[in-house]
């Protein structure tokens, strides 16, 4: 068994160190204080060691499994940073010492010293060789350094990186009604005063009663996938309006239909689980979209921004008298 000192008060290993009696006479030596297990399911009480703080993280070797809206890395984090603000040595375990506790390890790193996921894992590579997380794993730490290392409900909702990977991983709520789909639907108005029309883009107005439904921003563009030939750039698709899910929209079921929150005509449907994207006529798409929340055309009025320059008046000229 491998049992690797990463930085002052940190070790990394796989099970075998921590559930073997050999494993535990060497965590006696090291003087182990704490233990994080990142794995199925935690230690049993018989396999654990007096006076040791044990912890434990859920996770799956998946690049499917979520590491940020459950929790998993902040509780790591804090759990690792307490063992060593307390003068404490931790050792952080999964299943063989690879990818899911070398991914808490190397958050933990990049939290304390401002580091990016590459820098992190390097480092731990550095004294522990065969570790490699994921790539789901690696895409999640680079989520995490965008977010400045703290992971909030707010701040998880407001990441396009975030929806991005979890569209990729299938980690889509499979219904409005689910905890998750919160994080997927977004306000009209961001409340940011400090975007301007640059920033949202058009505006999207109900056909029938002009009122304003969506801004270019929450546009879910993609590129076609069929009827492109091989070494060609795929265009983008322009097939309808498809839009990120909304909170005037009620979309509280697995799928439904869209309509105006003021004049309650029909625009369109949605469907949590996503739909494969037939494309414009003549131009088959075939890219499969999720959330799907489509908005039909014919049904949408744009307005155009228009950026108006105003000269700037010399100083001599703004003194009033």
């Amino acid at each position: 068994m491998m049992i690797d000192k990463i930085i002052d008060g940190v070790y990394l290993t796989g099970a075998s160190a921590v559930l073997t009696a050999e494993g535990r006479e060497k965590l006696k030596q090291l003087e182990i204080t704490h233990v994080l297990t990142v794995s199925a399911m935690p230690i049993n009480e018989e396999s654990r060691m007096k006076d040791v703080d044990y912890d434990y993280v859920y996770a799956l070797d998946s690049p499917c499994q979520d590491l940020l809206e459950s929790g998993a890395i902040e509780k790591a984090v804090a759990f690792i940073d307490k063992a060593v603000k307390g003068g404490g040595r931790i050792i952080v375990h999964c299943e063989v010492g690879m990818s899911r506790s070398v991914t808490m390890v190397a958050a933990y790193l990049m939290k304390r010293f401002q580091w990016d996921e590459a820098k992190g894992v390097t480092q731990i590579q550095l004294h522990r060789p065969i570790a490699f997380p994921n790539e789901g794993f690696l895409a999640q730490l680079r989520i995490y350094r965008k977010l400045r290392y703290r992971i909030t409900h707010e701040s998880l909702a407001s990441s396009i990186d975030y929806r991005n990977w979890c569209i990729e991983s299938g980690n889509v709520p499979d219904c409005g009604s689910d905890p998750r789909a919160s994080l997927f639907v977004r306000k009209l108005e961001s409340g940011d005063k400090k975007e301007g029309e640059e920033e949202r883009g058009n505006k999207f107005r109900c056909g029938k009663c002009r009122e304003a439904l969506f801004f270019a921003k929450h546009l879910m563009k993609h590129k076609r996938i069929r009827g492109v030939a091989e070494g060609d750039v795929a265009p983008e698709c322009a097939f309808g309006y498809l839009v990120e899910p909304l909170s005037w929209m009620d979309v509280n079921a697995y799928e439904g239909k869209v309509c105006c929150p003021k004049c309650g005509d029909k625009l369109g449907n949605y469907c949590w689980g996503g739909k494969m994207c037939k494309g414009e006529i003549g131009f088959h798409c075939g890219q499969q979209v999720q959330p799907w929340v489509h908005l039909h055309k014919n049904k949408v009025d744009e307005v155009r921004s228009i950026s108006i320059a105003i000269p700037v008046q010399s100083q001599t000229s703004l003194n009033v008298t």
